[in-house]
């Protein structure tokens, strides 16, 4: 494995450029770096202000965020391109 892409919520705050109706960018793989792992790496995840119960997006950035990851695994996924082919058929 030398990929590693996250799924997680973006928290919108002061300094970003994020919203609430977009989706959010991030690096941030430290589990996977603290063990060891040399990764590409990157976390994306609807746009969402607050936490801890309290939060609030738009679905908007959740329907970005699930074609972005769409995108993703149908461009940037070699791995992931050949399951996917030798389950369908396709070579």
């Amino acid at each position: 494995m030398n990929e590693y892409l996250a799924l997680d919520i973006g928290i919108v705050g002061p300094g970003q450029r994020s919203s609430e109706q977009e989706v959010s960018f991030c690096a941030n793989a430290s589990a996977a770096l603290a063990s060891g792992h040399d990764l590409i790496r990157g976390l994306i995840g609807p746009g969402v202000d607050a936490s801890h119960s309290l939060e609030r997006t738009h679905i908007d950035s959740v329907h970005h965020t699930a074609r972005l990851l769409h995108l993703y695994l149908m461009t940037s996924s070699p791995a992931y391109l050949t399951q996917y082919e030798s389950r369908n058929g396709k070579k």
